[in-house]
């Protein structure tokens, strides 16, 4: 009796988590996909950044003065956009007072417009630097301009083409807290199922 308790308790357990976990997600995107970890945003930074020739880097001060800037020395890495740093001036004083960043993706032709969001490292003779120094050789020939790197762990993905799902999140990490009970919530089905436990 008590094991068949347990059971229903489990499962009652994952399915609203489960009801909560697609709440959260919300309305597909354009595209029909939604998300939920570090491997989805990965695979939206993978699918569409190598479709551009530039991003627009927004970030703002410590005191929300805001600024954008249109950014062509662009590399990805997993859930990381990392940018190259020759002239960057506002954006740069902007990205040591407050490290939250957002990007900008877009390319009309195909038909998508999303934005990720994250925080940013500025690193210097790191091995990032030293892959897109390499990248920017290639690319223009020259690669002394580049003082640095930004390098944006992104956390969440927003669409931004124009329709009825405009602004809306997409992609996100569910929290550590929120897999462990999931985990936890399985087990104790798994057992009020299984005598041998």
């Amino acid at each position: 009796m008590k094991k068949s308790i347990a059971a229903v308790i489990g499962l009652s357990a994952v399915l609203c988590l489960v009801i909560f976990s697609v709440g959260c997600v919300g309305n597909a995107d354009q595209n029909g996909v939604t998300a939920g970890d570090e491997t989805v945003i990965s695979q939206y930074i993978a699918d569409y950044i190598p479709q551009v020739e530039t991003v627009q880097l927004a970030t703002s001060s410590a005191s929300g003065v805001p600024n954008v800037a249109t950014m062509s020395t662009i590399m990805t890495d997993g859930n990381r956009i990392i940018i190259g740093n020759g002239y960057m001036d506002k954006t740069l004083k902007n990205l040591q007072e407050n490290p939250r960043a957002a990007v900008l993706v877009q390319n009309t032709d195909e038909g998508f417009s999303l934005q990720f969001k994250g925080t940013t490292e500025i690193k210097t003779d790191t091995e990032e630097h030293i892959l897109m120094k390499e990248l920017v050789e290639e690319k223009f020939g020259d690669s002394e301009f580049l003082k640095n790197v930004v390098v944006i762990t992104v956390t969440e993905v927003y669409n931004s083409m124009l329709g009825e799902n405009a602004g809306q999140r997409i992609a996100w990490p569910h929290s550590s807290f929120f897999r462990i009970i999931i985990r936890l919530a399985v087990c104790i089905a798994d057992s009020g199922q299984n005598p041998g436990l």
